[in-house]
C-alpha cells in the first residue's frame, strides 16, 4: 500500500515538473517580447531632399507639357497594321498622364518651384518651324519662366509564372519564400527644359526604372488590361515623384526609430512626441541624459540626436548619436551613417536654395 502511494506521488511530481518545464519558457518569451516592444518605437518625420539635377533657380514658374501622348499617336498612325499594339500605346498614354499629374502635385509642394499643367498640343504645333514660337507663346500667356517637356514615355512588360520571391514579416522579424506570378514593368522617360529667358533648351533629363508586381492571381488575369493599367498607375506615381526630385528639392516622409519605456519618464516624453510637442520631450530627454542610469542615458542620447535632426542641427545630432554609440547602442551605428548623409544633403540644399 505504501509502495503504491509512493509511486503515485512520484508520478504526480514528475508530471508537475514536466508541465512547469513546458510552460515557463512561453511565459519568459512573452515577457521578453513585451519588453522589446515597449523599449523601441518609430515615428514619421518630414525632411527636405536636395534636387539631383536642379532647375536654374531663376525658373520659379515651370509649365509641364506632355508631348509623349502626341508622339505615341503619331507612331501609331505610322505603324503597319500587323505591328500595332493598341494596349501598349494606350497604357503609355495613361502612364505619361499619371506621371505628369504626380510631378505637378509634387513640385507644387516643393520649396521654390511652382508648376502648371499645359493642355496637350496638336500635330501642327510640333513642327520644328513653329515649335519654338509655340513654346514662347505658352510661356508668355501663362506667365512661365520655362517649360518641362516630356518627349518620350515607353514601357515594356514581362510576365513570369510561379516565380520564387522572398517576403519579410516585420512582426516576427523573419523572412519566408513563396511562389507567385509577377508582372515586371520597365519604364523609360526622357524630357528637357525650355527656358523662356534664353529662348532655348537648357537641360535634358532621363530616367529608366523597373517595377515588379507579385500576385497570387492566375497568369491570364495579370495579362489583362485592367491589371496592367493598375500596376502602371502605381508605378508612375512613384516615378513622378522620382522625376520631380531631380528638378527641385522636395519634402519626403521617412521613418525614424526612437526609444521609450512604460515605466520611466521616457513614456511621458513619448506621449508628448505623439502630440508633436518635440521641445517638451527634448527637455525630459536632456534631463534624463544627465542624471539617469546608463541604459536610460543611451536611449536619451539617441532621442536627442533625432530631435536635433528634425531641427537640421546636424552637428549636435551627430554629437549625441556618437555618445549613444559609445554606450554600445546598436542602432546608433546605422543612424550615424544616415546623419552623415543628411549633413551632406543639407550642404547641397544651402547651395541650391541660394
Amino acid at each position: 500500500m505504501i509502495f503504491r502511494k509512493a509511486i503515485k506521488i512520484a508520478v504526480f511530481a514528475g508530471v508537475a515538473m514536466f508541465l512547469s518545464n513546458c510552460f515557463v519558457p512561453f511565459i519568459l518569451l512573452d515577457e521578453v517580447h513585451d519588453e522589446r516592444k515597449d523599449v523601441s518605437s518609430s515615428i514619421l518625420i518630414s525632411i527636405l531632399k536636395p534636387a539631383q539635377n536642379p532647375v536654374d533657380p531663376k525658373i520659379s514658374q515651370l509649365g509641364i507639357l506632355n508631348m509623349s501622348v502626341l508622339a505615341n499617336s503619331l507612331r501609331l498612325k505610322e505603324s503597319k497594321p500587323k505591328k500595332i499594339n493598341l494596349d501598349r500605346f494606350q497604357l503609355d498614354s495613361l502612364g505619361s498622364l499619371k506621371l505628369c499629374d504626380t510631378m505637378l502635385q509634387t513640385l507644387n509642394g516643393s520649396v521654390y518651384l511652382k508648376s502648371l499643367k499645359i493642355p496637350l498640343l496638336n500635330q501642327k504645333s510640333m513642327d520644328s518651324s513653329n515649335f519654338t514660337d509655340t513654346l514662347n507663346r505658352l510661356c508668355e500667356q501663362n506667365h512661365l519662366d520655362g517649360i518641362f517637356i516630356i518627349q518620350k514615355f515607353e514601357s515594356q512588360y514581362v510576365f513570369n509564372k510561379n516565380e520564387s520571391n522572398r517576403h519579410y514579416n516585420s512582426y516576427y522579424r523573419n523572412s519566408y519564400q513563396s511562389q507567385s506570378n509577377s508582372l515586371k514593368i520597365k519604364i523609360e522617360v526622357k524630357g528637357s527644359i525650355y527656358s523662356f529667358k534664353e529662348k532655348k533648351f537648357v537641360k535634358s533629363y532621363s530616367l529608366t526604372k523597373s517595377f515588379v508586381a507579385y500576385t497570387r492571381k492566375p497568369l491570364k488575369e495579370i495579362q489583362s488590361f485592367d491589371f496592367k493599367e493598375n500596376s502602371m498607375t502605381k508605378a508612375c506615381h512613384i516615378l513622378g515623384k522620382d522625376f520631380a526630385s531631380q528638378l527641385s528639392p522636395i519634402w519626403i516622409t521617412v521613418k525614424r526609430p526612437y526609444f521609450t519605456n512604460g515605466n520611466s519618464p521616457l513614456f511621458k516624453a513619448d506621449r508628448m512626441l505623439k502630440n508633436n510637442q518635440w521641445d517638451s520631450a527634448m527637455v525630459i530627454w536632456k534631463k534624463m541624459s544627465e542624471d539617469s542610469s546608463e541604459v536610460a542615458k543611451k536611449y536619451c542620447y539617441f532621442n536627442l540626436a533625432l530631435y536635433y535632426e528634425t531641427r537640421d542641427n546636424m552637428d549636435l545630432s551627430l554629437e549625441y548619436v556618437r555618445k549613444a554609440k559609445d554606450c554600445n547602442l546598436d542602432k546608433a551605428k546605422s543612424y550615424e551613417k544616415i546623419l552623415l548623409i543628411r549633413k551632406e544633403e543639407i550642404e547641397k540644399l544651402k547651395m541650391q536654395m541660394n
